[in-house]
């Protein structure tokens, strides 16, 4: 497992901790991250090779952190509603 940190130089140009508390990115374990994602993948050509059709694919991925690292993931086609995804 690999871990990240954040460099002790990104912190110097902070005046103090509560500017660091406040403006510093940092994971939250109150909530659940949700990310659309899309990308283009080609289709099959017809048989005269005129038409060359393309699919654009949509997927929303969920991420929940837990504060001992656990993390879950989802992912799915359609958007889930508020109350499905807590």
């Amino acid at each position: 497992m690999k871990t990240y940190y954040t460099p002790s130089s990104y912190y110097k140009g902070f005046q103090n901790y509560r500017d660091i508390y406040i403006n510093a990115p940092r994971l939250r374990f109150g909530g659940v991250y949700c990310m659309k994602e899309k990308y283009i993948r080609p289709g099959v050509k017809d048989l005269t090779g005129f038409y060359k059709p393309y699919h654009v694919i949509e997927f929303f991925r969920y991420l929940r952190f837990y504060p001992d690292g656990f993390v879950v993931s989802y992912i799915c086609n359609k958007k889930l509603k508020k109350e499905k995804v807590s």
